[in-house]
């Protein structure tokens, strides 16, 4: 193991703690934007015995580094790898340090501002991954391009308006963003053979349908025993159907029809 890498160990081993219950398996949740991740965050973190910290590397926040800054030259991936984790393991210790009692750690984290070799440190340290995926990508772009355009998230408290705002389809941008989505669950799909008994994926339809079934699974993927006290206060803001959400229905028809996606249409769930 390289010098830097023993002092990474060394550090993550300290800061979890001697006391820290074997049976506790501290993880991350890696998912692409729109695919309910928050959601699952919040559920899980309902439970006394798991937390979830907020996406830790949101664009806002300084953890970040943009890709450009890497494909510049400006920073090097591996430096990056090694701030990242560092930053988690202190995340962790603190949290450890802070409270008392045995409780499973979880890292909230976007493909996009991660590698694949910062995963696989991570699972080398001893956690777990805890992949989400949603499988109908037009639903993904639809509720992305809401959210960036009218600068809304998420609904929380009461309130299930599902807003009359609708977005426009644009083609060559979807076609852009199916890309670049795709890329993501190859990375997903490569990681999960390479590391199967470390990881598990579960599907947005999925925790959509059935929130506790969902949960308590990757609770008993993590060693927890299952939880009938979850919740989370945040709402659907959007339709299952997906087409629902934009202006030009006509043209998302065609050009789904011109790659053979018309299966997207359909209600997720």
């Amino acid at each position: 193991m390289p010098p830097t890498d023993r002092k990474a160990a060394s550090l993550l081993t300290r800061l979890k703690g001697a006391d820290a219950d074997a049976a506790h398996r501290d993880f991350a949740i890696v998912a692409t934007q729109r695919t309910g991740s928050t959601l699952l965050e919040e559920l899980l973190s309902s439970a006394e015995d798991c937390y979830v910290f907020p996406e830790l590397l949101a664009v806002q926040q300084p953890f970040h580094v943009p890709r450009r800054a890497i494909r510049k030259g400006f920073v090097a991936q591996a430096d990056v790898d090694a701030f990242q984790e560092a930053l988690l393991a202190i995340k962790y210790g603190l949290y450890r340090q802070e409270n008392d009692g045995p409780v499973s750690l979880g890292a909230h984290l976007m493909w996009n501002q991660v590698s694949d070799r910062l995963i696989e440190r991570l699972i080398a340290r001893g956690q777990k991954m805890v992949f989400l995926e949603r499988d109908n990508i037009l639903a993904i772009y639809r509720s992305a391009t809401f959210a960036r355009e009218k600068g809304l998230s998420h609904v929380r408290g009461g309130s299930k308006d599902a807003r009359a705002d609708k977005v426009a389809y644009d083609h060559a941008q979807f076609e852009r963003f199916q890309r670049k989505i795709s890329d993501f669950y190859a990375r997903r799909a490569s990681l999960a053979r390479k590391f199967g008994q470390d990881t598990i994926t579960v599907k947005y339809a999925d925790l959509a349908r059935d929130k506790k079934t969902v949960v308590n699974r990757i609770r008993a993927f993590l060693g927890l025993p299952p939880e009938d006290q979850i919740s989370s206060d945040l709402q659907k803001r959007q339709s299952a159907n997906p087409i629902d959400g934009f202006s030009n229905p006509d043209e998302v028809r065609a050009g789904l029809a011109r790659l053979g996606l018309d299966h997207y249409l359909q209600p997720e769930y």
